[in-house]
């Protein structure tokens, strides 16, 4: 869970520079630093719901071909309300890193 952290929070800050003339520009015209940091936070929840339901998707279809092996791997909905609760912390607590990011920049040093 660390390492996925550090993973999913460097490549959210990755993503955050490579469009922080965007966020500039958004900053520069007016939009409050709350607004910013809400689209950042946003954008981390929608990458955790896709990633999870992917992650749901693989892992039903794990367990249907590993059942005719023998193994049986029971899914319960408390399971998979843990695991998602899991993974929205990480990308939103990894987010954290592009909000601080971003709240410190100046708009007038982007253009």
């Amino acid at each position: 869970m660390i390492s996925g952290f550090f993973i999913i929070g460097l490549t959210l800050y990755s993503s955050a520079l490579d469009r922080i003339k965007d966020y500039g520009t958004l900053k520069a015209i007016g939009a409050k630093k709350r607004y910013v940091n809400r689209l950042i936070i946003a954008q981390a929840f929608l990458y955790a719901l896709i990633g999870f339901v992917i992650a749901m998707i693989l892992l039903v279809g794990f367990k249907f071909g590993v059942a005719t092996s023998g193994l049986i791997i029971d899914l319960t909905p408390a399971f998979i309300l843990f695991l998602l609760i899991i993974t929205l912390l990480i990308s939103v607590g990894g987010s954290l890193f592009a909000v601080r990011k971003i709240s410190k920049l100046e708009p007038a040093s982007v253009f």
